[in-house]
């Protein structure tokens, strides 16, 4: 699917812009709230676009938005806009002819809608019964679904990513931008989720220690259940909430070969990679880690030692999704190119991992994940000769580092099954645990559950 494929008549205006008013309205960051001036403006550039082509765009709807805002907010309008385009499953519209009365028709219903101001528009948030009880926005496609209805944040990134795919350069910065924010929002909520940089242990106050670490309610209950009357407490009857922080150490290590660039409904094993890649980086950002690429060679983003901005990190990775072999090639050869370019050999990186790995403390919890469609070994060669020759993933797992491969889900089609299922199997026989890559979201489901199962 993609935005140039998608068409509307000029009716999904009477459900368009009473939405995208009222949600800019309750935006808190929003400092200029819109008018109803707004929205008839909006109708009439959209107007306008109709008749030059018979029917409206998702581009249309865009630049309508951003045009007629205020400057400070044209950032917030795009970004609404957005959202309320992607997030509900709009099915075409029947196209139909309208005429001059029609015209003056639509833009009448659209300002009588607009003559509504939701209770965030006029600061009376805390005063707000539920309005759409006794009125509702007139939507006159009746397969349109309700409101806050869509497809979910894994669907919607997909979309998105049809948009970096499109060869309008305004239109892939938009998609940019906002793809990279609801990553980074799926990094943050697994962040917290997850909480696994920190284990509380709760122990007896010992005298000279700082009073201010002391768990008062877990103090209380113990004095409690000990039935100690008020000359009898002692020292260690208070209990101590000591944070323990683990260190952890993660090596990622990505597959750019020319197999990860074969696409297939559109995406490529690449693409499944970075959008699964981002947001464990990102909820992982306080811990020690590298970036590693590789095809015949290896091309090293950060090592443990660095520190460059996270931000340059992940806008990086995310400039990939609408490269082939070719530009990245170029991104990392420059003009020179290599004979060698674009092979699947990850023994030097995963050498590299290991060393990095175990360069450091047994204390530290180390992770190692692979991303890949795992089509690792050439047509007449075993999957045992790939793992004789990669031994160090064995040597990572005698070593307790958590090995975990990321799988591209088109390593599971017909296309590449023949090379990777045994590989699979071999890598599973040896302790390497896999998730697979086609939605970000369980993605990130299998990996707490396996770094849940897998801590010390």
């Amino acid at each position: 699917m993609s935005y140039s494929s998608l068409k509307y008549s000029l009716e999904y205006s009477y459900y368009y812009i009473p939405e995208f008013l009222d949600r800019m309205r309750k935006n808190r960051n929003c400092p200029e709230k819109p008018s109803t001036r707004q929205g008839i403006n909006i109708s009439k550039l959209l107007i306008n676009s109709y008749l030059k082509k018979g029917f409206l765009q998702f581009q249309d709807f865009i630049e309508a938005s951003v045009i007629t805002s205020k400057i400070e907010c044209q950032k917030i309008a795009e970004e609404t806009a957005l959202d309320i385009l992607l997030k509900n499953e709009i099915k075409d519209t029947p196209e139909k002819q309208v005429v001059e009365n029609d015209l003056l028709t639509i833009i009448s219903k659209i300002n009588d809608n607009l003559t509504y101001v939701t209770p965030h528009g006029q600061g009376l948030e805390n005063e707000y019964t539920p309005y759409y009880e006794t009125e509702t926005v007139v939507v006159p496609n009746e397969n349109m679904p309700s409101i806050g209805v869509g497809p979910g944040e894994d669907e919607v990134l997909k979309i998105l990513l049809s948009g970096v795919k499109e060869g309008n350069k305004e239109l892939q910065k938009i998609s940019l931008d906002y793809l990279m924010k609801i990553l980074l929002k799926i990094g943050n909520e697994f962040e917290r989720k997850i909480d696994w940089s920190k284990t509380s242990v709760i122990r007896p106050y010992q005298p000279e220690e700082d009073p201010e670490l002391i768990d008062e309610e877990k103090s209380l209950e113990n004095i409690m259940d000990l039935s100690r009357r008020i000359d009898e407490i002692r020292y260690n009857d208070f209990l101590m909430k000591k944070k323990r922080k683990n260190d952890r150490i993660i090596c990622y290590v990505m597959d750019i070969s020319n197999t990860m660039f074969y696409e297939l409904d559109g995406l490529n094993s690449l693409n499944y990679s970075i959008l699964c890649l981002i947001p464990l980086i990102w909820a992982f950002r306080r811990e020690k880690f590298s970036v590693i690429l590789y095809e015949s060679n290896t091309h090293i983003i950060k090592d443990l030692q660095d520190n460059p901005s996270i931000e340059n990190i992940t806008d990086e990775i995310l400039s990939m999704l609408n490269s082939s072999t070719k530009d990245v090639e170029k991104k990392f050869m420059g003009n020179q190119g290599s004979m060698t370019w674009g092979g699947t050999v990850p023994n030097s990186s995963i050498e590299y991992a290991y060393d990095m790995l175990t360069e450091f403390s047994n204390k530290s919890e180390k992770f190692f994940f692979m991303y890949s469609d795992f089509v690792l070994t050439e047509p007449g060669k075993s999957s045992n000769d790939f793992i004789e020759n990669n031994n160090y993933l064995q040597k990572m797992i005698q070593e307790d580092i958590k090995v975990i491969g990321c799988v591209s889900p088109l390593a599971y089609k017909p296309i590449f099954r023949p090379y990777t299922l045994d590989i699979l199997g071999k890598l599973e026989e040896i302790g390497v645990k896999f998730a697979e890559t086609s939605k970000p979201s369980e993605f990130l489901n299998d990996i707490q559950y396996i770094i849940e199962k897998t801590r010390f």
